[in-house]
């Protein structure tokens, strides 16, 4: 069995926020959005009953990007991380040749970093 890379997932405080960073900055596009995402087989793919989130799917560099801000169960701020702590600490794009490095410092975009 072959496989590729389908996409990456990042809960995020603020929605519109978000898709204006990724797609306005970042030059993202929306493949395909969902502002109540719910029901049963999206509880059983979250493992968590009665789920039900704002989810958008971006797309652009040969990847996807899954944005999803929960209605329901409410997500909750963490603590800022160390680069050394577990979970995402980075993300990096390349230009003119170059490593452009971003930090996810910003809360709108999930756990700071």
């Amino acid at each position: 069995m072959q496989a590729t890379w389908h996409h990456t997932a990042m809960a995020v405080q603020d929605m519109d926020r978000a898709k204006r960073f990724y797609c306005d900055l970042l030059g993202f596009e929306v493949d395909w959005e969902r502002p109540n995402y719910n029901g049963e087989p999206f509880e059983k793919v979250v493992g968590m009953p009665d789920a039900a989130a704002h989810v958008v799917m971006l797309q652009g560099y040969g990847t996807r990007l899954e944005l999803f801000t929960y209605h329901r169960p409410a997500g909750q701020v963490c603590e800022p991380k160390r680069q050394c702590d577990f979970g995402l600490t980075h993300f990096a794009r390349q230009a003119l040749n170059s490593i452009v490095p971003h930090r996810t410092s910003d809360p709108a975009f999930g756990r700071p970093t």
